[in-house]
């Protein structure tokens, strides 16, 4: 019996710096993508407060528990989907703040929370580097978040897949210069993995950042099964089969014919 989920990628822009509005948006998709049939539905990087607040992060960030993850938490369950946000994390130590996703059960249960692990250009002014790579067991399979400019270090997206994930969720505010870069990545990633990808992507103009979306969903031999258009608001549904995941596995043995052994120098700093 083959074990299909289907999954929504809701390409969205967003309003700089007003989450009310954000959630609202967010909540609105989050329920047009279940009526469709969406079992796990996708938001982009930092949907709620927006991409690029710079100096405005710190008072923007919220925990996990906070009200914004909380009211996230709610629309999961009302819709009875699983569901993975973007926002400005906060955790122990005050003013130290991540480029983070939660990601939600359709209990509206808290599954996990991964923070970006490779920031991108003056991110790391703002954002502190995140350390964990998750994975979730959800009812469908195995699932990673994953951030934007992350997908470019095939080392991290190695890993997820050595942990099992089947699909990764790609949450990102990609720009239009790196347009290419975008494409050729996601090509990359679910091949080196044998993986699906759902990549979803923000769209719309901050200040001078042209953000493209062009969301799209990425099959194991990196195929693009589904992408939507540039520059526009758009909830892009695939159903995926995570039996095929096995079945391309054994047919492409990247995984059996590893050779650990000789990447020590993959962990060595420049």
């Amino acid at each position: 019996m083959s074990r299909q989920v289907t999954i929504a990628l809701l390409q969205s822009d967003t309003i700089l710096g007003d989450k009310r509005a954000n959630i609202e948006k967010g909540a609105a998709m989050v329920a047009d993508a279940a009526r469709q049939g969406a079992q796990i539905a996708v938001l982009p990087e930092l949907f709620v407060t927006g991409y690029d607040l710079r100096e405005g992060y710190l008072s923007a960030a919220e925990p996990l528990d906070g009200p914004s993850i909380q009211e996230f938490r709610h629309i999961a369950k009302e819709n009875g989907v699983y569901l993975q946000v973007g926002f400005v994390e906060e955790r122990d130590v005050p003013g130290v703040l991540y480029n983070s996703v939660a990601f939600l059960s359709p209990e509206g249960d808290i599954v996990g929370c991964y923070a970006k692990s490779h920031l991108f250009a003056g991110e790391r002014l703002y954002f502190a580097r995140g350390n964990d790579t998750p994975v979730y067991q959800t009812d469908y399979g195995v699932f990673a978040s994953i951030i934007c400019y992350d997908i470019g270090i095939c080392e991290l997206s190695r890993i997820f897949a050595l942990k099992g994930a089947e699909c990764l969720l790609v949450s990102a505010a990609w720009c239009e210069q790196d347009e290419d870069i975008w494409d050729h990545n996601l090509i990359a990633r679910s091949t080196d993995n044998l993986c699906y990808m759902a990549a979803c992507n923000r769209q719309g103009m901050e200040k001078d950042l042209h953000l493209i979306g062009k969301s799209k969903f990425m099959a194991p031999r990196g195929h693009i099964i589904k992408e939507a258009a540039k520059d526009a608001d758009e909830i892009l549904l695939a159903t995926l089969d995570l039996d095929t995941i096995r079945e391309e596995r054994r047919r492409c043995l990247y995984f059996l014919d590893r050779r650990p052994e000789m990447y020590g120098l993959l962990t060595q700093p420049l």
